[in-house]
């Protein structure tokens, strides 16, 4: 089971599809300095457990329109965490306004495929963003080690070190997406991967849909459904 909060507001600002990533990142990030207990988490190094999709509907030609209105869905499987940023980003901001926030619950009964829809980052040696050439063995070990330390870290519990929850494993672009971010940028990938059936496995699998596939959750990337 996991929540998401689904946030609707009025841009006062035109924003280009490659800039909302940075955008939604400082909106919420803003919005936990608001909340006492939201800072500290914001500041800790560790897990976050949230994810969130990028503004919708999407416009044609990229370009999210001022005085227009959009939601987006900020997802977590900490229920407190979402109570506690709903209040928060009502904050007074120069780029949005928020419109309405409700919380839903989710409660996939069984999950036989996760689908990012939103790039999806994992970082690999000297700071290198992985890409095709890398090959998938080597994305679904870490997407694999990923899900497990995410699932111990929540739970407390530990998992097999060797344990796979990934059945399969597709890549859906053909060259890697660039994430604008702070000045620089990031590469990501869109992945559809089958889950194997063992009570394990959708577990690890839930608490993956639940946050996010591997890192860089708290900026939008990895944000994913499943089938």
């Amino acid at each position: 089971m996991y929540y998401e909060l689904v946030i609707t507001i009025l841009l006062k600002d035109n924003i280009h599809l490659e800039n909302s990533y940075e955008f939604l990142s400082t909106f919420l990030n803003k919005g936990m300095l608001q909340d006492e207990k939201l800072k500290e988490l914001h500041q800790e190094n560790k897990f976050k457990f949230y994810s969130y999709s990028n503004l919708q509907p999407l416009e044609r030609d990229k370009i999210y329109k001022e005085g227009r209105i959009y939601y987006f869905n900020l997802r977590s499987i900490d229920i407190s965490f979402l109570g506690r940023m709903k209040r928060a980003i009502t904050y007074k901001n120069p780029y949005c306004k928020v419109i309405s926030s409700e919380i839903k619950t989710c409660k996939p009964k069984y999950i036989s495929k996760i689908v990012s829809l939103s790039p999806a980052v994992l970082t690999i040696d000297s700071g290198r963003y992985w890409v095709k050439e890398d090959g998938l063995d080597l994305i679904m070990s870490r997407i694999c080690s990923n899900g497990n330390k995410k699932y111990e870290s929540y739970y407390g519990k530990e998992v097999d070190k060797n344990h796979i929850f990934v059945e399969s494993i597709v890549q859906l672009n053909n060259f890697a997406i660039k994430i604008p971010y702070k000045n620089t940028f990031l590469l990501g990938n869109k992945f559809e991967i089958g889950i194997k059936s063992d009570e394990l496995s959708q577990a690890i699998a839930k608490i993956v849909l639940g946050t996010n596939l591997l890192e860089k959750g708290s900026i939008g990337c990895g944000y994913c459904l499943y089938k």
